[in-house]
């Protein structure tokens, strides 16, 4: 179980806790603060005073993941105390790169920890926008942050007063027997999906639909292709999937078509506005949105529990971590630092943010995204930024026209050096597509930029 615990100063955060780490066989605390005045080295031993004696205390203000992945176990809950000294000890740092690389770090590992993990950061987006840069940014970056973590986490909780308010609820069930005001449901399972719409499923659906490419090649990864009755029309792998009856797409879903093979349920993304539709005919559907690298991991989670294949989704989440890992930290140590790159997803042109899933593939393999995270995952850019930005390398779709003919373009690094990448329409979808081929897809990434960079 992974639990946020939000709040504002003295309002109850770390003891709400201690409340939550009481039944636990064994706790770890993880303390990121570091006493760097007198005032801090005396909440710290305040802190100290009131643990338990049981707990077992691990101090690492900057390396979180990893002091994480060494401290959780089956039957352990483990409580980082707090996000918020995490996130200044990293900005104080002044790393290039390493609040990113921490960060994302912190996203992978959470999906895949043994036992229970319960993280305290302090709600910075109550209050108006600060006055000076430094604190504007730190305030961007915990609200970004908490909003990961909020969608990875199955219970998230805003402390008032002392008192608890839960947010957010995986499964419900459990938030109940908790204490929290859960209402009682229906026998199954119930869930959000991310248009925040109860869905209860009294069994394991038997046939499905998938709206999307990567929620087909989720389904097949978890060795379920067999309970597909029909896929969106790109859906071209496994070639089990190609083979079935096609319902469209993002704009032109075949509700009609969907209905006739009477799934007992549809996965779909955001974008397809058809889930009401669906309602009214009697058709169930569930929207899983996986826009970052840490949602792939909570997407597989997802479908995992929905097909009742979790052990399955475990599987595959550290296979598909293991391999991330692996291809990054090969390809980080072939050049430092690495090439300023620029990955175009689409005519318009529409690119890769830093924050999308290919950006934190890209900044895992040491490459720097000239598309800053405050601009989104996908944003349709100005081709002027691309001028201004001059990266080293640029990564595209074949079909992309010639890049000098762009105006001002050929003034580009990479354009006059044809340092350039474009990928088959195979090799892009293991790219374009958060499933379980983004290792194949990163790899791909990592042997453009090892032929190209300069």
């Amino acid at each position: 179980m992974k639990t946020l615990i939000l709040g504002g100063v003295r309002s109850g955060k770390s003891r709400h806790a201690a409340e939550l780490g009481r039944a636990a066989a064994s706790v770890t605390l993880i303390a990121t603060a570091q006493p760097l005045d007198v005032e801090m080295t005396a909440r710290i031993e305040a802190h100290r005073a009131g643990r338990p004696a049981h707990w077992s205390v691990v101090e690492e203000p900057i390396r979180l993941a990893d002091a994480l992945a060494r401290a959780a176990a089956p039957g352990r809950t483990v409580i980082v105390d707090c996000l918020t000294l995490w996130l200044s000890n990293l900005l104080g740092a002044g790393e290039e790169g390493g609040l990113a690389r921490e960060q994302a770090a912190l996203l992978e590992c959470l999906p895949r920890l043994p036992g229970d993990t319960v993280l305290i950061s302090n709600e910075v987006g109550l209050g108006i926008v600060p006055a000076n840069a430094l604190a504007r940014r730190f305030a961007d970056a915990a609200g970004t942050l908490h909003q990961k973590l909020a969608a990875l986490c199955d219970r998230v909780v805003l402390m008032a007063a002392g008192l608890p308010l839960a947010v957010k609820c995986l499964p419900l069930l459990l938030c109940a027997m908790l204490g929290w005001n859960a209402a009682a449901h229906a026998a199954g399972l119930t869930l959000h999906d991310d248009l925040q719409r109860e869905v209860t499923l009294t069994e394991h659906p038997r046939r499905l639909v998938t709206m999307l490419p990567s929620l087909t090649e989720t389904v097949c990864g978890l060795g379920a292709c067999d309970r597909l009755v029909a896929t969106d029309r790109f859906s071209n792998w496994p070639e089990q999937a190609r083979a079935l009856p096609k319902a469209g797409g993002l704009d032109d879903a075949a509700i009609e078509m969907i209905v006739s093979v009477r799934p007992d349920l549809v996965l779909l993304s955001r974008s397809q506005r058809i889930s009401d539709r669906l309602g009214e005919l009697g058709v169930r559907s569930f929207v899983l949105e996986t826009r970052t690298y840490a949602d792939i991991a909570r997407t597989v989670t997802i479908v995992g529990s929905i097909l009742g294949l979790e052990a399955e989704a475990a599987r595959l989440n550290t296979r598909i971590a293991q391999s991330v890992r692996e291809i990054g930290d090969a390809s980080r140590a072939r050049k430092s630092p690495g090439p300023s790159v620029y990955f175009e997803v689409d005519r318009g042109p529409y690119a890769a943010g830093a924050a999308s899933f290919i950006g934190e593939l890209l900044l895992r393999l040491g490459a720097r995204n000239i598309v800053t995270d405050d601009l989104g995952p996908f944003p349709r850019l100005n081709p002027e930024y691309v001028v201004r930005h001059d990266p080293d390398v640029i990564l595209m779709a074949p079909e992309v026209p010639d890049l000098a003919d762009r105006p001002g373009w050929n003034r580009i690094r990479a354009v006059r050096e044809h340092r350039l990448c474009s990928f088959d329409s195979d090799t892009r979808d293991t790219i374009v597509r958060p499933g379980p081929r983004v290792p194949e897809g990163m790899r791909a990434l990592a042997d453009c930029l090892a032929r190209k960079a300069p």
